[in-house]
């Protein structure tokens, strides 16, 4: 039997390689210009993480899904919405706190937004599917997913969610960007332990990076980001999220319990 799931994992993960390099070499000849380039090598990327991740829940045993905290969240729509709302804000604070000090200009992050400005067409619709939905789903199955939900039951969530933060950052390569996706990390680490599912995780992600497409795309400023009050609201939002759905959570019974997978079950 773990012989069986062996060759499931080595199976996914070489599938997930294959994927990513034939994508980008079926696409070379197709792109035009810099960011469709890099949107089909980040699509690539992505399902390659999302290979890895259920190779990881296979090699553990039982259902993947279930070891990769795919279940039914424990928190309402309303919850899980403000959530939502809380991630966006964050990510927004950040920007301010990047853009203010001069270190955005001189990262990934701000040399992408430069190129998401007024992008239509083919070039929005990779973006979106491969720095938008792609990156939000993989990215948490692996990093919320297989590494949080690894972590959680052997060391306990304050560490296990910083160790997953930490390996969510570092998939980000560039140092700045780093540190952005590190503080980010732990808020959706946060909001996948208290809902019990890395689909509250995932929701998250998916909406806050399709924001960040979007955004620039369509012309909207972020100008008003680096003002240090809209800094200091974007981290209040956040952070009342976060009180607020921890606080129903608790009232209703449905927070602060370990998440554990299959195997620590």
């Amino acid at each position: 039997m773990r012989r069986h799931r062996v060759a499931i994992a080595i199976l996914l993960t070489c599938g997930g390689a294959w994927f990513a390099f034939v994508l980008e070499r079926l696409g070379e000849p197709l792109v035009r210009g810099d960011l469709e380039r890099l949107s089909v090598s980040a699509l690539g990327f992505e399902v390659f993480l999302g290979a890895v991740a259920f190779a990881g829940a296979a090699l553990s045993g039982g259902s993947p899904g279930a070891r990769l905290g795919l279940g039914r969240s424990r928190l309402s729509v309303a919850e899980t919405a403000a959530l939502v709302v809380g991630t966006v804000a964050l990510s927004y604070a950040l920007y301010g706190l990047l853009d203010l000090s001069g270190w955005k200009e001189r990262s990934a992050l701000g040399e992408l937004e430069t190129e998401l400005v007024g992008l239509r067409g083919r070039g929005l619709v990779l973006a979106v599917l491969s720095l938008g939905v792609g990156a939000g789903v993989a990215e948490e199955l692996l990093c919320r997913g297989l590494v949080q939900r690894g972590l959680v039951p052997r060391l306990g969530a304050p560490a296990g969610i910083a160790l997953a933060s930490a390996f969510f950052g570092l998939l980000h390569v560039e140092a700045i960007h780093a540190a952005f996706a590190t503080f980010l990390g732990l808020y959706l680490g946060i909001a996948a332990y208290l809902g019990a599912s890395t689909r509250t995780a995932i929701a998250c992600h998916v909406m806050n990076n399709l924001g960040a497409v979007l955004a620039p795309a369509y012309g909207a400023s972020t100008s008003a980001a680096t003002r240090p009050a809209a800094i200091a609201v974007g981290f209040a939002v956040a952070l009342a999220a976060l009180l607020w759905v921890r606080r129903r959570a608790a009232a209703a019974g449905r927070a602060g319990g370990p998440v554990r997978s299959p195997a620590h079950s």
